[in-house]
């Protein structure tokens, strides 16, 4: 799960920690690129702008640490996944419903 969340700010999308969310519509925040932001409300269409370079990395780099927080957590140190199976693409359904071995 993410522990960012994304606002449309002056013609981009902008990420912070999803605890600065919480504030009040007008509060000021520093966006994950240090950009200093006034939460709005935005219009549906703000959502199609494109996300701030810098705070995709930033958020990329504080997913990854969450992420790996959490399996450590787990006491898992990532040898189960080695049990999971893999789908390649030539097992995957075709057109007709079958998988690659002729099963439905």
């Amino acid at each position: 799960m993410s522990t960012v969340r994304w606002r449309p700010v002056d013609g981009a999308r902008h990420a912070m920690r999803k605890e600065q969310l919480h504030r009040e519509l007008g509060a000021e925040l520093t966006a994950l690129c240090g950009k200093t932001i006034k939460l709005v409300r935005p219009k549906e269409t703000d959502w199609f702008w494109d996300s701030c370079p810098d705070c995709w990395s930033a958020a990329k780099i504080i997913n990854s640490a969450a992420a790996r927080e959490r399996t450590l957590h787990r006491g898992d140190s990532g040898a189960g996944w080695a049990a999971v199976p893999v789908v390649v693409q030539d097992e995957c359904c075709s057109d007709d419903g079958a998988d690659s071995r002729g099963r439905r």
